[in-house]
């Protein structure tokens, strides 16, 4: 049912004024509350959170947990903005909205590729540290059988070879040489450039 209306008297025409007013400060905001868009909006009653305060990395191993920390809070934020935006998205079908939704995509998907490049660079150093570990243990290994006298190679570059037969080669360990013919000895030099 509808509302009488007026008589067109000053009094009534106060009272549809008066209705009107109300009216319209029934469709302001409340106090506290900010409209952000049409279809989100957010209470200025709750806490406010705490500024983030960010200290400034001094040496690498700060840096390096700086950069991780906040790289994947950053790809964490970008999936969930990613996500709420989508809905607003698909409900309003706005081009732009559309384009900085792309955007948004795009730069968490840079985020999350940082945060893997960091991941594999961690890696590829771990494992170089450990072949050059590995480098360094066989070269000690090496020096040290070599002050022992297991390795008495000779030095420069040249070497010795001996063709025997494996009887001659046992005969000599043992001491037992068998003489069939007689001894003769052919020396032949290799070098490297032929």
């Amino acid at each position: 049912m509808n509302p009488p209306l007026p008589d067109n008297q000053p009094s009534d025409n106060q009272n549809v004024i008066n209705q009107i007013d109300d009216f319209i400060k029934s469709l302001d905001t409340p106090a506290g509350t900010t409209i952000a868009t049409a279809v989100v909006t957010r209470n200025n009653d709750k806490p406010k959170e705490e500024e983030i305060k960010i200290e400034t990395p001094k040496t690498d191993a700060e840096l390096q947990e700086f950069v991780l920390k906040n790289s994947a809070a950053l790809a964490a934020l970008s999936i969930k903005s990613v996500q709420e935006l989508q809905k607003v998205t698909v409900a309003t079908g706005d081009p732009e909205q559309m384009a900085s939704l792309a955007s948004l995509i795009t730069a968490g998907a840079g985020a999350i590729e940082t945060i893997n490049k960091i991941h594999i660079q961690n890696k590829k150093a771990e494992a170089a540290k450990e072949v050059k570990k590995l480098e360094l243990e066989g070269k000690k290994e090496i020096q040290k059988l070599k002050n022992d006298g297991y390795l008495n190679l000779p030095q420069g570059g040249t070497t010795n070879v001996l063709v025997a037969t494996r009887e001659e080669i046992m005969g000599q360990l043992t001491g037992k040489i068998k003489n069939k013919t007689a001894d003769v000895t052919e020396v032949i030099e290799l070098s490297a450039s032929s």
